[in-house]
């Protein structure tokens, strides 16, 4: 499959996992861009340096082998068709830290906001991600190409 083919059922996935709740009879808040907050990456490495005493949960929605390929250290991969609520790799966070590949790659705020739209709190999104961690001089965990 194509790189662009494949770009394209992600983005047909992510639209479906926005828009099927309201089809499926749930009653989860609708929610726009404007709804999710942003962090830096100064702010990101803060919250993680206080992951002790406030849990920081960053979650990478790309798919499963992107992820395999390199991810921010730390990160739980949880590709945006599988969000859903009650996920015990969130229970337990006070922040929850979405990203994906980079600064075009809209899967992080849908992410964000079908986190947001299932009823988790303190939701943010990392734009940028994996482009804005590694122009930072970052490593990434993973098997990289």
């Amino acid at each position: 499959m194509g790189h662009s083919f494949r770009t394209l059922i992600w983005g047909l996935l992510a639209l479906g996992a926005l828009v099927m709740p309201g089809c499926a009879g749930n009653s989860a808040a609708k929610t726009s861009d404007t709804h999710v907050k942003t962090v830096s990456y100064a702010q990101l490495v803060d919250m993680l340096n206080q992951s002790a005493k406030d849990p920081t949960v960053l979650v990478d929605v790309r798919p499963e082998e992107r992820f395999g390929t390199g991810h921010i250290p730390g990160a739980v991969n949880i590709p945006l068709p599988r969000i859903k609520s009650g996920d015990p790799r969130l229970a337990e966070a006070k922040n929850i830290v979405v990203y994906a590949g980079g600064w075009t790659d809209d899967l992080s705020i849908a992410g964000a906001k079908r986190l947001l739209a299932l009823g988790y709190k303190n939701v943010f999104e990392f734009r940028g991600g994996i482009e804005l961690w590694q122009s930072e001089g970052r490593a990434l965990e993973g098997d990289q190409p």
